[in-house]
């Protein structure tokens, strides 16, 4: 098995926003030492996302932490991702680094890239949604969260269940993918009563694929969602867990 350590670079549209777009991960294998850095190549996306700052110049930035990181020499020096991104601070910031062990014959820079980079593949290349899943759960049970049982009782003695249960979360994974939204649209209003109901002991979180966002009805699935929790992409999903636990 590899021990791995890796970290989202997310940039941020201003030092004051929590909006962010996640431009490059960084791959830290723990067994062997070996270093990644990969980087988005989509920058139409990065430019829709913020028209005020060059492309080019975050291009020729992402390009020195890449030759920094998997640079040889570089790579022969005791390495600790924790230490290299505490410079990072500003607009773009790294995300608290986190552990996973894979099988050695799974390729984890692929996997996680098409998980945190989705939309720079081809949608042939991009990992199914099933795939999705999967490793999202195996992100968050690599995680140091403590899950408790998703089985919960509601107000009405009605029996609720989430998908994982922690301490501060109770969170529920969306799938919309070739999904029929408008016949959704009562099941989602169903979790945002559910979503108002335990407010008060968690904070609520559903995560949803980012298929939705092309659909003309999903602005309404979303504000339905979003009444009483927060409501986020998988990717963008875990790194608030994360960063709030």
């Amino acid at each position: 098995m590899f021990k791995i350590e890796y970290s989202p670079l997310n940039f941020y549209n201003s030092m004051f926003s929590q909006e962010c777009l996640c431009v490059g991960v960084l791959f830290h294998n723990l067994t062997n030492g070996r270093r990644d850095f990969k980087t988005i190549t989509n920058f139409k996306r990065f430019k829709s996302f913020n028209d005020e700052i060059d492309p080019e110049f975050i291009k020729l930035y992402l390009s020195g932490i890449k030759e920094e990181i998997e640079d040889s020499l570089y790579n022969e020096r005791e390495f600790s991702i924790s230490d290299y991104i505490q410079v990072y601070v500003n607009e773009l910031r790294f995300s608290q680094p986190r552990i996973l062990a894979f099988d050695e014959k799974e390729d984890y820079v692929d996997i996680l890239t098409k998980m945190y980079l989705k939309f720079d593949f081809k949608k042939s290349k991009r990992l199914s949604q099933n795939e999705e899943i999967e490793n999202l759960k195996k992100i968050l049970k690599g995680s140091d969260l403590n899950f408790l049982n998703p089985n919960v009782v509601g107000p009405y003695d009605d029996g609720v269940k989430f998908d994982y249960l922690t301490d501060n979360f109770a969170i529920k994974l969306f799938s919309f993918k070739d999904k029929d939204l408008r016949k959704l649209v009562p099941t989602m209003k169903q979790w945002a009563f559910t979503a108002e109901e335990f407010k008060d002991k968690y904070n609520i979180l559903f995560l949803y694929d980012e298929s939705i966002k092309n659909e003309p009805e999903s602005k309404t699935i979303l504000s339905i969602l979003s009444k009483n929790a927060k409501v986020l992409p998988y990717a963008e999903g875990f790194d608030y867990i994360t960063q709030s636990n």
